[in-house]
């Protein structure tokens, strides 16, 4: 079977369903008659001489001849030669159907009877017919509709992605942004007096206001962060790098949230560090972005280990393993699709844009590894990143006092 082109490709002649019966110029009517009586789907033959193609003979011309009693007494020992076409339409397998189907209707018009040759630098491939071209024609058309219908469906999902990605966000960006004009508000009127105690207070609502604003600073790094890796305009930093203190860092940052929410947070370290080439600040986004998931979908008394181990193809894996509340089956697909969150506005129960998982895959893939999620309801998950060999380097060697 014929492997159909991809979307907005054109169709090819290669594509019809080809006869490669033939018979040298030699052959008598009557063995054509044969042939055409022995396979009712042969449209044509051609006629070959040597290496060369010296012309076609068509079904209903030869029919329409034997079907005279005389004549067919006359011609059914008569060389083929005496009969056939001598200038058959030939084209290219490379033509498109809609070039062909222009070529019979200008150069060829008895070819939607007689048919046509397909050959490539002159040597005979296959003779087709115009009921090949509308059976092609008919596939490619139900084929362009089944494509247009899953655009259609993936625009819809992505609007109602865009649409729900919308509502999360004002939801994101209104609350801490309250918080920053209702605080200001507060310190700007003075609302509590100017005495010492009133300043306290002041203080602690400022506080409020600048927590607010790195939340809201985070939030559009990540849009922004996200804008780029769909353009192609992230670039690594790469340098040298220790995988051993890459998890010390993220582990040293979660600890108090960790230690506050009641999940018990533990690293697992290689052990022989493992140092990389590859971008640090990246890679500890990869990491925080997956850690914050796991501490935050973790329920209090749960636990939650990061790891980097060395596997045996010398790639580096690094994982995040919780006991949270998992992901359910039908959702692992669209938790790396940007817009999309696993719960809706309306009753998911954790903040967030729900933009970590495409940047860590974003950032991910820019290193040329691979991000995978395994996960049970009520159970946990676990995220892998496998990062290539190549970004693996040689321990440095040591180097000892002169």
């Amino acid at each position: 079977m014929a492997v159909l082109p991809p979307a907005n490709a054109p169709w090819r002649a290669n594509l019809l369903t080809l006869h490669t019966r033939v018979l040298p110029p030699s052959a008598s009517c009557g063995d054509a008659y044969a042939l055409f009586a022995a396979d009712p789907e042969l449209p044509g033959l051609a006629i070959i001489d040597g290496d060369q193609i010296a012309g076609s003979i068509d079904r209903h011309s030869l029919l329409s001849t034997f079907a005279r009693p005389v004549v067919r007494d006359v011609y059914e020992r008569r060389p083929i030669a005496l009969l056939m076409d001598r200038a058959p339409l030939i084209v290219d397998p490379d033509t498109s159907i809609s070039e062909l189907s222009e070529r019979i209707g200008r150069d060829k018009p008895s070819a939607l009877m007689s048919g046509f040759i397909i050959a490539e630098n002159g040597r005979f491939i296959g003779m087709g017919s115009v009921l090949e071209i509308l059976r092609l024609q008919v596939e490619e058309s139900r084929q362009r509709g089944l494509e247009l219908e899953a655009a259609r469906a993936e625009a819809v999902r992505a609007d109602a992605a865009k649409s729900q990605f919308l509502a999360n966000m004002s939801h994101e960006l209104r609350t801490p942004l309250n918080a920053v004009i209702g605080f200001a508000d507060i310190i700007q009127s003075e609302m509590f007096g100017s005495g010492e105690g009133a300043w306290r207070r002041y203080k602690d609502y400022a506080a409020d206001i600048a927590t607010s604003g790195r939340f809201l600073l985070d939030v559009i790094n990540d849009i922004l962060d996200l804008t780029k890796a769909s353009a192609g305009k992230t670039e690594l930093r790469e340098d040298r790098m220790s995988a051993t203190a890459l998890l010390i860092s993220v582990e040293r940052f979660f600890r108090e949230r960790a230690r506050a929410a009641g999940v018990a947070l533990e690293t697992r370290l290689p052990r022989e560090d493992i140092e990389l080439w590859a971008d640090e600040t990246k890679l500890k986004q990869v990491l925080l972005n997956l850690v914050s998931n796991a501490v935050k979908f973790t329920p209090s008394g749960g636990r939650v280990i990061v790891s980097a181990a060395l596997k045996a193809d010398s790639e580096l894996e690094l994982a995040v393993a919780d006991s949270g509340i998992g992901i359910a089956e039908t959702d692992l697909d669209r938790i790396f699709e940007p817009f999309t969150q696993v719960d809706n506005s309306l009753s998911r129960h954790h903040a967030g844009t729900g933009l970590g998982l495409p940047l860590a895959r974003s950032f991910v893939e820019l290193h040329g590894g691979t991000i995978g999620v395994r996960s049970w309801p009520n159970t946990g998950t676990t995220v892998t990143v496998l990062l290539p060999a190549g970004r693996v380097l040689p321990a440095e060697p040591i180097r000892k006092a002169v």
